[in-house]
């Protein structure tokens, strides 16, 4: 059985060392660096994911039905780190506003003596009221009293300046002169700084080594239709046909890991249209999205564009040239303009009925009377073609067109056997503008009049622009022998 007397001896004897470890200065700074050495090694060894996973476990403290549970990390962060700036703004306030919070009266004494030591120039720099020959006048005891007068009005006169140079001096003193620190209160909030930078580091690292990729990413329109795999156009929707309404609808599209849509919305675009689009975008397929060698879950838009038939834009143009001729009907431009949509849109009827009333309103309408006689033309109405072709030729258009009529006019005689009328036009033509295709033909022409003669000096003629069309001819005008 153990001595009651032993008892406090022996505690005394296990406790003594950690006391002696405690009252020395160094030891705040060997237990932080113990640890984080520690928490180093853990955070980069292959125990990492339980250091990370020790920073996250919840902390729960709960008064009835109030509980508040935050993790460990968080604790630190938003805890004891507020907790370190206040122990510190209020050593610093405190050196501030009265000063001399490490250094002692021993400190201050020996400071004293070694600047009596040399010639007091440190101290008489700094306390000019304390120097050598004030002491020197004075009698000791009006020296004292002067010495605590002027310390009182001092502290009260200081400017803030002048208290953190004092701060700054008394500090450098205690660095040179290793004078005994507070051991408590510095230790406290040094450790409280070291201890947020051994934790924090760590799980810092700790994390970027974990990093995991995103659940979920989001992609550019481009990017997102270049990785499709099977694409649906959206159908036109009947109604938005009869209503006119084109134009483009964009459409959100979440995909999963596989590459099938499993949902879509409608951003934007005109009401008729977005449930056909939804309907398409809906059907697409996408190759899957790898992150870090894993498949993710894609966010991004596809546009679908709906444009009219072309029927309808042809009708859409007629409608509105109608308009504009109903405001002005004398316009010859506007009813030759009408008569091109009817042509676009296979009206001949209409076509024609808008070309002759812009060639009423206008004789000397070129355009109007070259587009009548061509559409007559290709409606076999030679003679109506005729007389629109005889009244052009006459404007004062340029040569190569006033060739071409004359050339419309050669054919419609071919085709009516009439060559003999055929042959003049052909002239005119290449007069106006020479091409190897009237040589040809003219040449082609007397030959149907039995007129070989003739027909051979097209050929000499047709040599020296088209050494090809003039074999041909040659050889017709062979066959014919």
């Amino acid at each position: 059985m153990i001595d009651r007397v032993t008892v406090p001896t022996l505690a005394k004897q296990i406790l003594r060392p950690f006391q002696d470890f405690m009252d020395k200065s160094a030891s705040g700074g060997i237990f932080l660096l113990i640890c984080a050495v520690t928490a180093l090694v853990w955070a980069n060894s292959p125990w990492a994911s339980s250091y990370a996973d020790l920073w996250q476990t919840r902390v729960s403290f709960g008064l009835g039905s109030f509980v508040l549970a935050k993790p460990l990390l968080m604790w630190i962060n938003d805890g004891l780190m507020a907790i370190f700036f206040v122990v510190v703004g209020l050593e610093i306030k405190r050196e501030v506003l009265i000063g001399a919070s490490v250094i002692g009266e021993t400190g201050r004494a020996s400071y004293r003596r070694r600047a009596g030591r040399n010639g007091g120039a440190g101290w008489d720099l700094f306390h000019p009221e304390q120097g050598y020959g004030h002491r020197r006048r004075l009698g000791h005891n009006q020296a004292v009293k002067r010495l605590a007068s002027q310390k009182k009005r001092k502290q009260r006169g200081l400017t803030l300046i002048k208290r953190i140079w004092l701060f700054l001096w008394r500090s450098s003193f205690l660095l040179r002169h290793r004078v005994k620190w507070n051991m408590l209160r510095m230790n406290a909030a040094l450790g409280s700084l070291l201890v947020a930078l051994v934790i924090l580091l760590p799980v810092q690292a700790a994390q970027q080594g974990k990093t995991e990729p995103p659940k979920i990413t989001r992609k550019a329109n481009a990017s997102l239709q270049a990785s499709a795999i099977s694409r649906v156009e959206a159908l036109y929707p009947p109604t938005a046909l009869a209503e006119r309404v084109f134009g483009a609808v964009l459409v959100e599209v979440a995909i999963d890991e596989s590459g099938t849509v499993t949902s879509a919305r409608a951003i934007s675009g005109h009401t008729l249209l977005r449930q056909a689009a939804l309907d398409a975008a809906r059907s697409w397929t996408f190759l899957p999205t790898m992150l870090q060698g894993k498949p993710v879950k894609v966010i991004g838009t596809l546009t679908f564009t709906f444009q009219l038939p072309e029927y309808i834009l042809r009708e859409k143009a007629i409608e509105r040239l109608k308009q504009q001729i109903a405001r002005n009907p004398q316009d010859p431009k506007l009813h030759y303009r009408l008569g091109l949509a009817y042509e676009d849109n296979e009206q001949s009827g209409d076509a024609l009925k808008s070309y002759a009333r812009a060639v009423a309103l206008k004789p000397q309408y070129g355009d109007a009377l070259i587009a009548l006689a061509a559409l007559n033309v290709k409606l076999n109405q030679y003679d109506d073609a005729l007389r629109a072709y005889n009244k052009a030729v006459v404007l004062d258009l340029t040569p190569e067109i006033k060739a071409a009529l004359y050339r419309g006019i050669a054919l419609i005689y071919l085709r009516r056997d009439k060559f003999q009328e055929a042959v003049e036009p052909f002239k005119r033509a290449i007069a106006l503008a020479p091409q190897a295709s009237m040589y040809l033909n003219l040449g082609l022409t007397y030959l149907k009049l039995g007129d070989k003669t003739s027909a051979m000096e097209q050929y000499r003629l047709l040599r020296r622009w088209n050494s090809i069309l003039a074999e041909q001819l040659l050889k017709q005008i062979n066959e014919a022998q």
